[in-house]
């Protein structure tokens, strides 16, 4: 309830009160005595009251005394009550004054400039595993040239065993065999196809090992440095399900001077890039708008870019998780994966925009009111209301259209300095 109709309701109960113990305090309660001196008062100035008493009320009778008061007090409490209505009315309906008005206020200049918001966090990249290849070679590991997370191509060379190399090639069906020729099957073709890639065979990649694949076979060896001898001995290639594609080898066991029995998971194929996570409380999160731009810094110092994608929460930790996704389809980190660490997480510097750069005629936002319409508006040194549009805001400022450079605007006078 309105404050002010509340202390009227107060009002009007006080007066009802006042009226029953008015009436009480006049008309005690009649007892024996009381009445038997009634009736004698009564009788000792009939004569002098005569036939005026029949129109005057007599003050001498309780209950004409009672209906007397009864009506005056009525007319008394209904004066009250419009009196009363009448002012909480006048109070409720009256328009307040202008906020601004009396209130202390300095002035703003209306300027060119430029408005914008960024969150700095924390983002973790890290390669996630996607596959593991396994060694079918038997011998001495002699070399091992790839560096964790680089990227290999079919024909490259992973590791080498008694002086033999191991290469990559891409296949589903791992090497189970020795290949040559007058032999069939996907594993054949998966050959055909990483012989023709390296340019060695110009035939028919159908999985039937003729004169062309057998030709194709020893130039290959010899291309790589081994005997001609016509057949891929079974460890000699190690078909990944993708290529090309980053690896990381299991150095406790492919080192320089260990010993492989084969049957060995040693190779670990990694995601095509490493994945990159914001870590944010709920808080910073809901300020972080919608594929949002944001720039990493990367480990070697360079720049990328990356956007805002899912978000996932921790019911237990209640960590919200942000997924960044490229904004070209490439790989955040473009060409320069190859620095991100392989192996635990890396700590890169992330600057995501809450609020894009939008340039134009700015002013402190403190100095923006509401028009009665719903619009808003600005006040001159004048005293004059001026109509505005704001085009965005962000810490403190707005950028507006409709009122002209150098116009001075009212500010509250609490507004810090470094707004105006």
């Amino acid at each position: 309830m309105n404050p002010k109709l509340r202390r009227v309701a107060s009002a009007i109960t006080a007066a009802h009160a006042s009226r029953q113990d008015g009436i009480a305090a006049i008309l005690p309660a009649p007892d024996d005595a009381n009445s038997e001196r009634a009736l004698v008062i009564r009788r000792r100035h009939r004569a002098e009251i005569g036939s005026a008493s029949d129109r005057t009320p007599s003050v001498s009778s309780p209950g004409r005394v009672r209906r007397w008061i009864s009506r005056a007090t009525t007319v008394a409490i209904t004066a009250l009550v419009t009196t009363a209505t009448a002012w909480a009315l006048s109070t409720v309906t009256t328009p307040k004054e202008d906020p601004t008005a009396g209130e202390a206020y300095a002035f703003a200049t209306v300027r060119e400039g430029e408005v914008g918001a960024t969150l700095t966090l924390n983002a973790i990249a890290s390669w996630a595993p996607s596959s593991t290849a396994y060694n079918q070679a038997t011998g001495i590991v002699t070399s091992v040239p790839p560096d964790p997370g680089t990227e290999v191509h079919p024909g490259d060379e992973l590791f080498a065993v008694d002086l033999r190399p191991v290469v990559a090639a891409s296949g589903e069906v791992p090497a189970f065999r020795d290949l040559g020729r007058d032999m069939d099957g996907a594993d054949i073709e998966q050959l055909q196809a990483l012989l023709a890639s390296l340019g060695h065979y110009d035939g028919t990649v159908d999985g039937v090992a003729r004169d062309a694949t057998d030709r194709a076979i020893r130039a290959w060896q010899k291309d790589i440095g081994v005997p001609e001898t016509g057949v891929v001995e079974v460890g000699s290639i190690v078909f990944l399900p993708t290529l090309p594609a980053r690896i990381s080898l299991d150095r406790e066991v492919v080192a320089r001077g260990k010993r492989l029995d084969g049957g060995e998971p040693v190779i670990l194929t990694l995601s095509p890039a490493p994945e990159v996570t914001v870590p944010a409380t709920p808080a910073q999160s809901a300020l972080i708008p919608t594929e949002a731009t944001v720039t990493l810094n990367g480990s070697s110092g360079e720049l990328w870019t990356a956007r805002v994608g899912e978000r996932r929460r921790d019911p237990e930790t209640d960590q919200v998780d942000i997924t960044l996704t490229s904004v070209d389809g490439q790989a955040i980190c473009g060409d320069e994966c190859g620095a991100v660490p392989v192996g635990g997480e890396t700590v890169l510097d992330a600057t995501i925009t809450t609020a894009e750069t939008v340039s134009g005629l700015i002013l402190p936002a403190a100095a923006i009111v509401a028009e009665a319409g719903g619009g808003l508006a600005v006040i001159d040194d004048a005293g004059r209301r001026r109509p505005i549009t704001v085009l965005a805001s962000a810490n403190g400022m707005s950028v507006v259209e409709g009122v002209a450079e150098n116009v001075r605007v009212r500010i509250p006078a609490t507004v810090d300095e470094t707004t105006r």
